[in-house]
């Protein structure tokens, strides 16, 4: 028996994980006051690579913000479809594209064509886009709200289309926030993201960060490193969506943020094992005691459903009880290959290119 409540200790820590996080969660937080004055030019840097699909939309919705002091840098990233003439067609004052082509091996492409836009851009706050997310027109107020006095601040994203997906992304950044506000983990959401201008150059900008995978979490960390306070916010005047992607995918996108959270505290990355060992543990413990495993994963499956419906609530205003139980029956076993396929992954890669090695 001692040995059975030993092995199931992991399960039993992330259960009372889940109960703190509720509720801090629960406690009210100070709502952000609607910008009232103006706070200095924001420069909205966008890269694109075969994105003919997305870019217009995305920067229609730009283009739409509360906020009217901001420029839109666009970097068509040697696109092979018609990502650079649909940008052309949808030119205005407020607008600029270029055409970009990386030029060294072994750096991480995105990181150079956005050091690359920063090298034109003229406000003093760099606002990071990505050409498939659509913004709400509260998103530069939301943000400049959020950053207040400090260096670099990330939105919250979700996905539209994918019940899944969307979950996924929004309860991981509402405890990335919480996180953050602990001093727990220095985050950042690279799609969904502002930086000022003053703590990005002292920082080394996206050229000291060109060998990470993880552009935007390397960039929080120097950031945070001069001194800057980082944020992550979680309102809906910062919720943008995306679009779902193929489970391939999918695994490739998370296996590439694996990079990025594995540089953090061992705290942190303690615990993101913990959770990759939930389904061994609980497959153990039925081998020997049917009963005691489902009890162990009942009462964490209840207290983290609880957890998630907390934070969708939080955003959304509405739970689905039956999808929160649905998608987290899923996640132990999301889990264990996301970890394998970490472990497993030599080179990374997105959207067709090679990425710096894993370090």
């Amino acid at each position: 028996m001692n040995w059975m409540i030993l092995l199931s200790l992991p399960v039993i820590f992330l259960i009372w994980t889940e109960i703190v996080v509720s509720i801090l969660v629960l406690r009210k937080e100070k709502p952000l006051p609607f910008l009232k004055k103006k706070r200095g030019k924001v420069s909205i840097l966008i890269t694109a690579r075969n994105e003919e699909n997305n870019i217009g939309p995305c920067l229609e919705s730009l283009k739409m913000q509360d906020y009217d002091d901001f420029e839109i840098l666009v970097a068509d990233d040697d696109s092979e479809d018609k990502t650079y003439e649909i940008i052309q067609s949808t030119l205005s004052d407020k607008m600029q594209c270029f055409r970009y082509r990386p030029g060294l091996a072994k750096v991480n492409p995105k990181a150079m064509a956005l050091a690359f836009l920063a090298t034109k851009a003229k406000g003093e706050y760099l606002a990071i886009a990505d050409a498939d997310v659509l913004y709400p027109s509260t998103w530069l107020c939301g943000l400049l709200d959020g950053l207040g006095d400090g260096g670099i601040v990330s939105g919250i994203t979700g996905v539209e289309g994918s019940m899944w997906q969307d979950m996924e992304w929004k309860t991981s950044i509402r405890r990335m926030a919480l996180a953050n506000r602990l001093g727990m983990l220095t985050s950042a959401i690279g799609n969904n993201m502002l930086v000022r201008r003053s703590a990005f150059d002292r920082a080394g900008g996206f050229e000291s960060v060109k060998l990470s995978p993880t552009e935007d979490q390397a960039l929080c960390d120097n950031v945070k490193k001069e001194g800057y306070r980082a944020e992550v916010l979680y309102n809906n005047k910062v919720l943008a969506y995306t679009k779902p992607i193929p489970l391939t995918l999918f695994f490739h996108q998370r296996v590439r943020w694996m990079n990025g959270v594995m540089k953090q505290p061992l705290f942190v990355r303690s615990l993101l094992t913990l959770q990759a060992l939930v389904l061994p543990v609980l497959l153990l413990l039925g081998g020997w005691h049917l009963l005691y495993a489902s009890l162990i994963f009942v009462s964490w499956l209840l207290v983290k459903s609880l957890t998630d419906g907390i934070l969708q609530w939080q955003i959304d205003r509405k739970v689905r009880p039956v999808y929160i139980l649905l998608y987290n029956l899923c996640l132990p076993v999301f889990h264990l290959i996301l970890l394998v396929l970490y472990l497993m992954t030599g080179t990374l890669e997105w959207k067709g290119r090679k990425l710096p090695a894993k370090k």
